[in-house]
């Protein structure tokens, strides 16, 4: 048998003729080029020719003759069918002895008739075919569809595209579309030269083999817009798409009432809501990968000599000596005119001024550095006592600074560690104290759909979370601050950062709260696991049959969704059904 290929190759811009004489007795296959698609976009074939006109005008007179050449031969065409042994003439295989034809068959009296169409009359020839119920060929069908087309283009007139839709039709019900049909030898470049009109883009398929017919039906939606029932009408055409799957993820309450809706949000919306069976094992063997474990050694060896020195620094701090640059009056006048502010009594500008002043002055600068706490307390004691009241001893860098750095370099750590590598955890079975006797590697494999409205509760809750470090920090520093310098104008400006800091925590608290409220009463809890949204569960492990093969065995199926729902109902919409 020969191997067919749809290589495209380029054809003559002035025929749609093809070589090998394919639609005539004795033909082969093996010669068979398909149109050039680009050069029929590009418009190198004339369609509005008075011959195209000719051969639209003359297809009712061709289907006719066809009529009358089929009726004349069926006698002989029976008698020839029954003495050819094998029917695979019309694929070129002819390596077999043929009987002498009786004469007079349907083929015969369409080349000898009268008004045979013209040699270069695909669209007449495939019409003669038609009508005499002869087959047509794979390549007269594409010939005829490619004219018919064109014709119509030229002409206007509702036969021709008739006629290239029938003709058309009928190669795709015969399965003759060698463009799209797969068959061995197929080139890959061949593939990728199909017109993408004849690419139909397909849904997302899950791990566990599952796809929304909604999601494909909407990938192939015609209409760029419309109202939002005009959509729900054609997606409901789509196959296997069933109203439930509409209504589960909520689109037809997203769709309800619209005026105008493009096809985009459509498909952006059921992407973000569209039904998602997921799967969840508890239990079962932990497979590291080695590869994965040493990039993650390697980026905690890089980290661990700077948190450390850190880890250090804080057991055993090293201290600085501060010039306060106030004398002890200064002080005491800074003290008074800064608890002034905090009573909210009268202040001039000028004592304003003082205590801005006395505040920077206070602040000092490092005049001397020690290495440990005892250093820094000999050269203290050291010192005369108008000496001590102008210094101070201090560490460098305090517990609360020294941890808040150290936090920051193991998240960054662990950021880039989990980007290389995660490395999977043994989760904890529940029911495994109710297994039969015998069997190994027992596990929980729950089938869950996801969580409707956890990506908005995530954001917020990071968004709190993050406002609470935020305030605790501030907190942190205000206090530190207050001590030093009681009173200073900047320790009060850092109080009123905290009080907004709370505020918008608080704020933040609430939303993400009431997000999580919102989506409680929309999520199912199965009594027997933790995780939300359980579809169904299985309790498994593998054995060894009588044979000595490993198997599976499932101990357990069950649906505690599906029970709660034959037991109270599944909603208002399938009850009043």
């Amino acid at each position: 048998m020969p191997v067919y290929t749809n290589a495209l190759a380029p054809q003559p811009s002035n025929s749609l003729a093809y070589p090998g004489g394919i639609g005539k007795r004795g033909g082969s296959l093996d010669s068979f080029v398909p149109l050039d698609y680009s050069r029929l976009a590009a418009g190198q074939f004339r369609q509005d020719t008075p011959q195209m006109r000719e051969y639209a005008a003359n297809v009712p007179l061709d289907v006719l003759r066809g009529r009358f050449a089929g009726m004349l031969g069926f006698p002989s065409d029976v008698l020839n069918m029954v003495r050819t042994p094998l029917p695979m003439e019309m694929f070129g295989q002819t390596d077999y002895e043929q009987p002498t034809q009786v004469p007079y068959g349907t083929e015969q009296l369409l080349k000898t008739l009268p008004l045979a169409p013209a040699a270069d009359n695909p669209l007449g020839q495939a019409a003669n075919r038609v009508g005499s119920f002869v087959p047509i060929t794979p390549m007269e069908a594409l010939q005829a569809a490619r004219v018919a087309r064109q014709a119509a283009m030229a002409t206007g007139r509702f036969v021709a595209p008739k006629a290239g839709q029938l003709a058309e039709g009928y190669m795709q019900r015969m399965g003759m579309m060698p463009s799209i049909v797969p068959v061995e030898g197929a080139s890959v470049a061949s593939v990728n030269q199909l017109p993408q009109a004849l690419i139909r883009p397909k849904a997302e398929v899950s791990p566990l083999g599952f796809y929304s017919a909604v999601e494909q039906q909407s990938l192939n939606l015609p209409r760029k817009s419309g109202t939002g029932a005009s959509f729900i009408n054609d997606l409901m055409k789509g196959q296997d798409v069933k109203k439930y799957e509409i209504e589960a993820m909520g689109l037809d309450e997203f769709l309800k009432d619209k005026p105008n809706v493009t096809r985009q949000e459509v498909q952006d919306f059921i992407q973000r809501n569209r039904v998602n069976v997921q799967e969840k094992q508890l239990g079962g063997a932990i497979t590291e990968d080695p590869v994965g474990i040493a990039k993650r050694k390697e980026i905690f060896d890089k980290y661990e000599p700077q948190i450390q020195s850190l880890y250090k620094e804080m057991d055993n701090p090293s201290y600085v000596l501060v010039d306060r640059q106030v004398n002890p009056g200064e002080y005491q006048r800074g003290v008074i005119l800064q608890n002034r502010v905090f009573r909210g009594e009268s202040v001039t500008a000028q004592e304003l001024a003082e205590l801005e002043d006395i505040t920077n002055r206070f602040k000092g600068k490092t005049v001397k550095e020690f290495s440990n706490d005892n250093e820094a307390r000999s050269f203290y004691l050291g010192m005369s006592q108008d000496e001590r009241l102008r210094h101070s001893i201090m560490p460098k860098r305090n517990a609360t600074q020294l941890q808040t750095q150290i936090n920051e370099i193991q998240d960054l750590r662990d950021a880039e560690a989990n980007a290389a590598y995660v490395v999977p955890e043994p989760t904890r079975t529940k029911y495994e104290r109710f297994t039969l006797p015998g069997g190994d590697n027992y596990r929980e494999i729950l089938l869950t759909t996801p969580v409707r409205g956890k990506s908005e509760l995530d954001v917020a809750q990071i968004a709190a979370g993050d406002l609470r470090r935020q305030t605790a920090d501030l907190m942190e520093k205000w206090k530190a601050a207050s001590e030093l310098n009681p009173g200073d104008p900047s320790v009060v400006a850092l109080y009123q950062r905290v009080a907004d800091s709370r505020r918008l925590r608080d704020q933040a608290e609430t939303k993400a709260q009431e997000l999580k409220n919102q989506i409680g009463s929309q999520t199912y809890q199965s009594s027997h696991f933790n995780e939300p949204n359980v579809l169904a569960h299985m309790r498994v492990n593998d054995r060894i049959d009588a044979d000595g093969k490993k198997m599976l065995l499932i101990e357990e199926v069950q649906s505690d969704w599906h029970q709660a729902g034959r037991e109270k109902g599944y909603g208002h919409k399938f009850e009043e059904q």
